[in-house]
């Protein structure tokens, strides 16, 4: 190779900045929460309890979940998010569903049951799963104990409900995770739950300030055609963006 025709420049006589220090004072405090909210009352507290997933086995049916319901203190209510027994092992027996149901009538205040995919999606037969839920969870919080909740309910077993309690809007729906046995009867029953959320919102119209969502799922797949993506799809998602909550 030829060399370069002229000499290549020398180096800098002064040195490069230096790379910028980082800064000395720390970011401000976040904003404190403020101080001039009024103080909790038994009209403005609700107290709730959540259950799920058990018992999944002899072990949680004879010893843990009793024991837990023992010594729950009392509250307004409680709710079972579904999955009230392990319907591979379980098989949904009718011994599985009796056994739950007798262990959550001994709760010391007013108890809702929702379905999981193990109580009715995932038995051997639906109509059977169908069936002892009928048999031992139709309308168990009437059933058991008496109180003053306005429940809406709906769906082919009443299994959803909806009820406005200390300006909070409660919503219980049937909505299970895994494969649903059939993609039609999911899609009506997501498409009577829109309608039913519509109609208690516009019922309460400005009777509460907080939703409580309850199910047995995630809003993801395949429960899309039911939240949305708050693309202006008009599913619930947008629904809640709509009130500004």
């Amino acid at each position: 190779p030829m060399p370069t025709a002229e000499p290549t420049n020398p180096p800098s006589p002064m040195p490069t900045p230096l790379p910028t220090p980082p800064p000395t004072s720390r970011p401000p405090p976040p904003t404190p929460p403020p101080t001039d909210l009024p103080e909790p009352t038994e009209d403005t507290v609700t107290k709730i309890f959540f259950i799920a997933d058990t018992p999944y086995s002899d072990k949680e049916r004879y010893n843990l979940m009793p024991n837990h319901i023992d010594q729950l203190e009392k509250g307004d209510f409680l709710v079972h998010l579904g999955d009230l027994m392990f319907a591979m092992k379980d098989r949904c027996r009718e011994g599985a569903y009796s056994i739950a149901a007798e262990i959550l009538q001994k709760a010391k205040m007013p108890t809702f049951v929702l379905p999981g995919d193990n109580d009715i999606n995932d038995c051997p037969s639906i109509q059977h799963g169908e069936d002892m839920w009928m048999k031992y969870f139709h309308l168990f919080d009437k059933k058991h104990w008496s109180h003053s909740f306005d429940v809406t309910r709906w769906g082919k077993l009443n299994e959803s409900f909806g009820f406005l309690h200390k300006r909070v809007l409660f919503l219980g729906l049937n909505m299970v995770g895994g494969t649903p046995y059939s993609w039609d009867e999911k899609s009506n029953r997501h498409r009577q739950h829109l309608q039913q959320v519509k109609a208690l919102f516009n019922e309460h119209e400005g009777k509460f300030d907080v939703i409580v969502l309850m199910k047995h799922a995630i809003p993801r797949y395949p429960h899309q055609d039911f939240c949305g993506d708050g693309s202006g799809d008009g599913l619930f998602i947008d629904l809640i963006r709509g009130l500004g909550k």
